[in-house]
């Protein structure tokens, strides 16, 4: 397993992405990193990064992976991760990273089948 995102949104309480070898997760801290617990797993598929506002709402990208191509996954959470809901699948995108500039709005830099990037935006 191996780790690829973090947000903390205070000393306390953080969340990490992380890719095992077949599917993707996302553990979440509330004692200062002394334990982590399993929030969320994707079976099949890759996460990324994570972002969570201070009020608990936040934003979970990755994706699922094909012969010839990928699909994006974009999970969402209105309760700092007790829930994860997939918000968005986007085909032939796949994100590497997110900024949620408010809980409106969530911005993904994001790499194309066809070998180009993007950047993807999503609002509530």
């Amino acid at each position: 397993m191996y780790f690829n995102g973090i947000s903390c949104i205070d000393e306390r309480r953080c969340w990490v992405t992380a890719d095992g070898p077949v599917d993707g997760y996302i553990y979440h801290t509330a004692d200062g990193g002394e334990t982590w617990n399993e929030q969320f797993k994707v079976l099949a598929g890759s996460l990324i990064d994570v972002k969570i506002l201070p009020s608990g709402e936040g934003w979970a990208v990755g994706g699922y992976f094909y012969t010839n191509t990928f699909d994006s996954v974009f999970l969402h959470t209105t309760n700092g991760g007790e829930t994860w809901t997939e918000a968005n699948t986007i085909t032939n995108a796949y994100p590497n990273a997110i900024a949620v500039p408010s809980s409106e709005r969530a911005y993904s830099t994001a790499f194309l089948r066809n070998g180009l990037s993007s950047i993807l935006g999503y609002q509530q």
